[in-house]
């Protein structure tokens, strides 16, 4: 994969960081998780695609491969996340929630005390696992010119629809966590990978970037630039209708990988973005334990303080975790 993504993967999960730490931030979350859908849609795309359709391409291996670095991170973060879960009154009075919790299938059901239960990001990876296991099929479909109209419009007018008729208390849950709606931002990824494949093919677009190598660059970070201001001037409610954020993360994943280089490459983000899946899992869980302790021993912490900390732990977490699990992959 390209390096630079790695890098933003992690920049777009500090944006989520600082949404769920800064309550005057709404729509960090919204842009950051759209962005990052985008992003995944993009580097599968680009690892996967022409993966997928080879004649001895096996779909078993595949899923088996992804779903296994999944599983055994939610379900450490999952165990993390039960004592402080209880202290809120959600534990184990309800089983069947924290069963479905496990397996990853929380972001089907239409209620914020199972999708939000236990570690309350992990709906992402239940969306994940959705996403990898259509992977293969969207991907052959997108692949043929006459069916991925087919698909597109269709799915266009739904999800229009979607935006147009859902309640406003209802936009979470089905413009936010439903994993079929979120399949919109991974195919918008999935077709920028395409185009960016199809440019970087291109003999006369490979000598023009050469060439103008610095105004990719000014269009890479003008379109990060585009989004940020977007997610804080827009208000939540908003930006829950994710293809707002759309057409400048295709533009930016298109630029950046056309032309790589800059602060992107330095190796801390890379290193960082090594990390990012552990880091997203266990961020909301260092905050809500730092909120809890605080509250149980009536500690006076500035914001500041409060935040630096909670980045500071779930960084040194993100390591820890992802140390544990390379050690049990390779004690198999």
């Amino acid at each position: 994969m390209i390096k630079e993504l790695t890098s933003l993967r992690f920049i777009l999960i500090l944006v989520i960081f600082f949404h769920h730490a800064l309550p005057s931030y709404p729509g960090g979350g919204d842009m950051g998780v759209a962005c990052f859908f985008v992003l995944i849609g993009f580097c599968y795309a680009l690892g996967y695609g022409r993966k997928v359709k080879a004649a001895d391409f096996d779909y078993r291996v595949f899923l088996k491969s992804r779903l296994a670095k999944f599983y055994p991170l939610h379900w450490i973060t999952m165990l993390i996340a039960i004592p402080v879960s209880l202290d809120a009154g959600q534990g184990w009075k309800n089983g069947a929630i924290l069963g479905v919790n496990a397996l990853l299938m929380q972001s089907w059901f239409p209620l914020s005390s199972v999708y939000y239960s236990f570690n309350g990001v992990s709906w992402f990876l239940s969306d994940m696992v959705f996403l990898v296991a259509v992977f293969p099929f969207l991907s052959r479909l997108l692949d043929s010119r006459n069916k991925r109209w087919m698909f597109i419009l269709p799915a266009l007018a739904v999800y229009c629809i979607l935006c147009i008729w859902t309640p406003a208390d209802m936009r979470n849950t089905v413009l936010y966590v439903n994993p079929v709606v979120r399949l919109c931002d991974f195919t918008v990824g999935i077709l920028s990978g395409m185009c960016y494949q199809r440019l970087k093919d291109n003999v006369s677009v490979t000598e023009y970037v050469q060439r103008h190598n610095v105004i990719l660059k000014t269009v890479s970070v003008l379109s990060f630039l585009i989004l940020m201001v977007m997610s804080i001037l827009i208000s939540a409610q908003i930006t829950l209708m994710a293809w707002i954020f759309w057409p400048a993360a295709a533009i930016m994943l298109i630029s950046i990988s056309l032309n790589p280089g800059g602060l992107l490459s330095t190796p801390l983000l890379q290193r960082l973005g090594q990390v990012s899946f552990p880091f997203y899992m266990i961020h909301q869980l260092v905050i809500r334990y730092l909120e809890l302790l605080t509250e149980k021993t009536n500690l006076s912490i500035s914001s500041f303080t409060t935040i630096s900390l909670a980045l500071t732990l779930s960084i040194a977490l993100s390591f820890l975790i992802d140390r544990c699990l390379k050690r049990s992959n390779t004690t198999k």
